[in-house]
């Protein structure tokens, strides 16, 4: 699984960014990661009901939560083709897709985006960013689903959480010269290339490592919208590419409960970090 492709919205471009070295790299490379994390043991609730997602048609990397026997939760943006493309990978690593091990693979027979999802980059709250993907075939052995915690009233600004996801965990910055040219362009359009402002003065070619391998990490609530929730990965403690529609987890009581999934975060995982509070999609979830 070489390619990755950018799936994180900028919500914070760059407060600081250094333009003077011709190549960096962020201190969000860490050796172990989510990002600032470990990888998942198979003896960990995480590993029972985190999947992993892949769109064989357009190659996105993606994190998804078993809540049915034949239901997952991931990010609405996850979904950019028909269901027949998306794969769902049990285990702790892509290698089942490497290897085509049919015992630990599946294909989505449908998907449901949430009707009001917003599609195209914007400043507003709240963005609906969740979607559901069933499968047939049921469930590889160790698998079971995660329960969405009911009662709201546990979660609090300080409250710690994990996260969890298939993403990367390092990012690599080289400095871009050549500022021109339709190959230029099309990075630029993609994702690939960022830049520190409109005039292009100083770009960057984005290469993130670390992919593929589930990983979790701890991090504490910042704060609530209506129906998301507000975190800050510039503690070195996060999301990043590839971890979208990951799990937000609640210990309550010695149980795991689903709280959220990954949405959206800063460009370099450095910064805020938003997910789509799950508890507020409970009757929409019911409904489908």
């Amino acid at each position: 699984m070489n390619k990755l492709i950018i799936i994180f919205i900028s919500i914070v471009l760059f407060s600081c960014f250094p333009g003077t070295n011709s190549q960096l790299r962020l201190k969000l490379d860490h050796d172990h990661s989510i990002i600032g994390g470990t990888e998942v043991s198979s003896e960990s609730p995480i590993s029972r009901f985190t999947v992993g997602l892949y769109d064989k048609k357009t190659h996105f990397i993606c994190t998804g939560s078993l809540i049915r026997e034949n239901l997952i939760v991931t990010a609405a943006h996850c979904i950019e083709s028909d269901a027949k493309n998306i794969v769902i990978i049990f285990g702790l690593d892509f290698s089942a897709y490497d290897s085509n091990n049919l015992k630990s693979l599946r294909t989505a027979t449908s998907v449901q985006v949430h009707p009001d999802f917003k599609k195209e980059p914007t400043s507003d709250l709240d963005w609906n960013d969740i979607a559901l993907v069933q499968f047939s075939g049921g469930l590889p052995d160790g698998f079971s689903p995660v329960k969405i915690l009911k009662d709201s009233n546990l979660l609090q600004a300080g409250t710690s959480v994990q996260m969890a996801g298939y993403g990367a965990s390092g990012a690599q910055l080289e400095e871009v010269t050549l500022k021109k040219g339709k190959k230029f362009q099309q990075a630029l359009d993609a994702g690939e290339i960022v830049c520190y402002d409109k005039s292009l003065s100083h770009c960057y070619e984005i290469t993130f490592s670390g992919t593929d391998r589930l990983r979790s990490t701890e991090a504490k609530i910042e704060g609530f919208t209506e129906k998301e929730i507000r975190m800050n990965e510039s503690r070195g403690h996060g999301t990043c590419v590839g971890d979208s529609g990951g799990p937000l987890i609640y210990q309550h009581e010695g149980i795991a409960y689903l709280i959220g999934l990954t949405s959206r975060g800063s460009q370099f995982c450095d910064g805020p970090a938003i997910y789509t509070n799950a508890l507020e999609y409970i009757e929409w979830i019911n409904r489908q």
